[in-house]
């Protein structure tokens, strides 16, 4: 699928948002399969990385397809720079370093990051917790499930925070 293709359909599609991404999505798929097809054994070493390092990743799907985008090696880059952030966000809400601003901008950013990278239960605590900032809502049930989600993919253990168990330090 080439450029023109791309904007054809969009163009019929009338700039539906989930239209673009569905062509996007579509293109990216076939650029995929395209060099996912005739690589050596270099791909299997690539696959266990990407294997050891998504661990925690609550829906490797959804990574899948931000390595589709991305590619292997950008998609990687991106899940450590995302953990990376969330422990130095964790952090700065742990210290009362953060004002409602500052919150604010956590969640906003770390909403669609989290999405993308296959973490949608901490997808899902930053829009409540932009959200709450956004209404003047309490804060203490949105923030304290968003530090529970974000430890949890900041720390790439599936076991690390459940529901029924307080957040680790």
């Amino acid at each position: 699928m080439d450029a023109a293709e791309v904007l054809v359909a969009v163009f019929k599609r009338r700039f539906d948002r989930d239209a673009v991404f569905g062509v996007f999505h579509e293109g990216c798929l076939c650029g995929l399969r395209r060099t996912s097809h005739g690589r050596g054994g270099n791909r299997m070493a690539e696959r266990d990385l990407i294997e050891e390092a998504t661990e925690g990743v609550e829906d490797p799907d959804t990574f899948r397809e931000a390595c589709a985008v991305f590619g292997d090696a950008g998609a990687l880059s991106r899940l450590r720079a995302c953990r990376a952030d969330l422990v130095t966000q964790l952090r700065l809400i742990g210290r009362n370093r953060t004002d409602v601003e500052a919150l604010r901008k956590i969640a906003h950013q770390t909403a669609g990051r989290a999405g993308f990278l296959g973490f949608p239960a901490l997808a899902e605590a930053s829009a409540q917790l932009e959200e709450a900032i956004r209404t003047n809502a309490s804060l203490t049930g949105p923030l304290q499930r968003w530090t529970q989600q974000a430890r949890l993919a900041a720390s790439g253990r599936p076991d690390a925070c459940r529901d029924d168990t307080p957040p680790k330090p």
